[in-house]
């Protein structure tokens, strides 16, 4: 009696299984909801930039359109923030075509940008997202270096630096 009590036990929670299956497509011959191909995804056209542009949204839109401008350096371009705009590293930049004295970051092959600052500098203009997910160690020792060489004054936001590294100051 108990044998079939367990035989009947594991009946049932097979066709509760199949049945499942069934319902969630996982049957032959069930019909599926989901469409044949992807739906489009079209991203927001960004800026259109061309050789006269000056004001990039970001560092990254500058290093993706740097052939817009090499033939023109050395020259200056600024930017609205470094990753995107309003992400607290606006800047103005020297781009040349050999690595400049001093601290600058790559560009691209042959360009070099070096920070333009007047009185004080900030981790963000040097790369740092001051997320606290991000390693921001190298950006932030790439500013404490470019403040002590220039003489600016190193400032920090009120954001949430993650350093994996030693910070050298």
């Amino acid at each position: 009696m108990l044998q079939m009590k367990k035989i009947l036990i594991c009946l049932s929670l097979f066709f509760l299984l199949l049945a499942l299956a069934a319902c969630n497509g996982g049957g032959q011959g069930a019909e599926t909801t989901a469409p044949d191909t992807e739906p489009e995804v079209t991203e927001a056209p960004g800026p259109a930039y061309t050789a006269e542009t000056t004001l990039f949204e970001s560092f990254s839109d500058l290093k993706k359109n740097v052939a817009l401008f090499k033939d023109q350096l050395p020259c200056e371009r600024s930017t609205k923030g470094y990753y995107a705009a309003n992400d607290g590293g606006e800047a103005t930049y020297s781009l040349t075509a050999s690595k400049p004295s001093g601290i600058s970051i790559k560009v691209a092959d042959g360009v070099f940008a070096k920070l333009k600052a007047t009185e004080s500098v900030l981790p963000e203009q040097m790369g740092a997202y001051s997320d606290g997910e991000h390693d921001d160690a190298l950006a932030i020792n790439r500013t404490i270096a470019l403040a002590k060489e220039e003489g600016l004054t190193l400032k920090l936001t009120d954001g949430d630096y993650k350093t994996a590294q030693t910070i050298q100051l």
